[in-house]
């Protein structure tokens, strides 16, 4: 194995384990689907899908259940993404994330996804609406200080 699949696997382990260490992962029997990971212009985005529902059957205290507002609505599906150095395998702590969410034939939801450091590492988050059926397009942008554009990364989530 050449020393650029080792880096590869190292920044893949680093997204999960940011993940899993930001809290956002909640448990892994907790996601409905994870729509995966890719890498991108040297960063390894990693995305998943948990409903509101999951999140609120947590025990008080946890952290995850305070990481956004108190949500009503049809948004009841939270979007995490994770990012990391393809390189290194490090987590990515600046960066502004915007999501787009669409379904074929139905209209679009877009928001900043809101920045969420935990357990020493750092994710994003919101809520959309996927409770219907998909398949969903998840369009991620992602604009990082003292780079010229935003990295673009496109995802497929099928609800159960």
């Amino acid at each position: 194995m050449g020393t650029g699949n080792a880096c590869h696997g190292a920044a893949v382990r680093g997204v999960r384990m940011a993940m899993m260490m930001a809290g956002a992962i909640l448990a892994s029997t907790a996601w409905a689907q994870v729509p995966g990971e890719k890498s991108v212009d040297g960063v390894v985005v990693s995305v998943g899908v948990a409903s509101l529902e999951q999140i609120e059957a947590l025990p008080a205290g946890r952290p995850e259940r305070a990481m956004h507002a108190s949500h009503a609505g049809n948004e009841r599906d939270h979007l995490v993404v994770a990012l990391a150095d393809q390189r290194t395998g490090r987590s990515i702590q600046r960066a502004e994330v915007m999501a787009t969410v669409s379904r074929l034939g139905m209209g679009e939801s877009h928001h900043a996804l809101e920045r969420m450091d935990e357990f020493g590492t750092t994710s994003w988050g919101g809520y959309f609406d996927m409770r219907e059926g998909g398949p969903y397009m998840i369009r991620l942008e992602i604009a990082r200080p003292g780079r010229p554009a935003p990295i673009v990364a496109d995802f497929v989530y099928r609800t159960q």
